[in-house]
């Protein structure tokens, strides 16, 4: 049953951030959820409410918590059933792209937002304050009531347009993910003869270990900054071994 007395909000997409999303826009919120899978179990499990995807798509606010892959199927379909002066928001890890989508494919009369959490179920798992989000004004008359609300929640705003954000993201994201991907095959990151700098390692392994290939897949192919990023810190690789083949092996006394 509604309550007249709450705005609405439809939450699409209930995978991991979805779910984690629930909790901190429910005390606020009116949830309706909707998902490519009947979400009637979880929606009783998170204490809120199963919709169809029309349904969510007609609500005040709307925000977007699917996979990036799957994000223009889902705004095409959302788009016939959008409320005139409807706030729609992304959560997706890359911005420049999911916004000319939406841009694009959504009508003149919704407001658009991108945003993209820096934080997760992991490392918030116990509370949201002191972590950052970043929102990307699109199109909208609201900024001012959504950074009120989001700092209301305990983060901090950061506000940018999408290619800044990817451009900066291809480095303190993309690359990052990377090398903790890469270290997660190679023997011997876990031994009991640690130093700082080990540890460090470990601790960028751990904080990625957790996302998804499709998470992974969609930060280092859809961030037009992200492959350039990669092939300065192969050429740094290979101009680091290249030094070391220039040692000589048997030095003389």
């Amino acid at each position: 049953m509604t309550d007249p007395s709450r705005k609405q909000l439809g939450l699409i997409g209930l995978g991991q951030f979805g779910r984690f999303a629930v909790g901190h826009l429910r005390p606020h919120f009116e949830v309706l959820v909707a998902d490519r899978d009947d979400p009637a179990a979880r929606a009783r499990e998170l204490g809120v409410q199963a919709a169809a995807l029309a349904e969510a798509a007609s609500a005040p606010i709307v925000v977007l918590a699917v996979p990036v892959q799957a994000l223009e199927v889902t705004l095409r379909q959302i788009a016939p059933h959008l409320r005139s002066g409807a706030l729609v928001a992304d959560v997706c890890s890359v911005k420049a792209a999911p916004l000319e989508w939406m841009c694009r494919i959504l009508p003149d009369h919704v407001e658009i937002v991108g945003t993209h959490p820096l934080f997760g179920p992991q490392s918030a798992a116990s509370g949201l304050s002191g972590h950052k989000i970043v929102v990307c004004p699109e199109r909208t008359e609201r900024l001012g009531a959504i950074t009120t609300f989001l700092e209301q929640l305990g983060l901090e705003v950061l506000i940018t347009d999408g290619d800044t954000h990817d451009r900066e993201c291809a480095y303190t994201q993309a690359v990052a993910q990377y090398i903790g991907q890469a270290l997660s095959g190679i023997e011997g990151t876990g031994s009991w003869i640690g130093t700082p700098a080990a540890t460090l390692l470990r601790d960028a392994m751990r904080m990625v270990q957790d996302d998804s290939q499709e998470l992974f897949e969609a930060i280092q192919t859809l961030n037009p900054y992200a492959e350039p990023m990669r092939q300065q810190l192969r050429a740094r690789f290979d101009a680091i071994d290249a030094r070391l083949q220039e040692i000589p092996k048997d030095p003389e006394p």
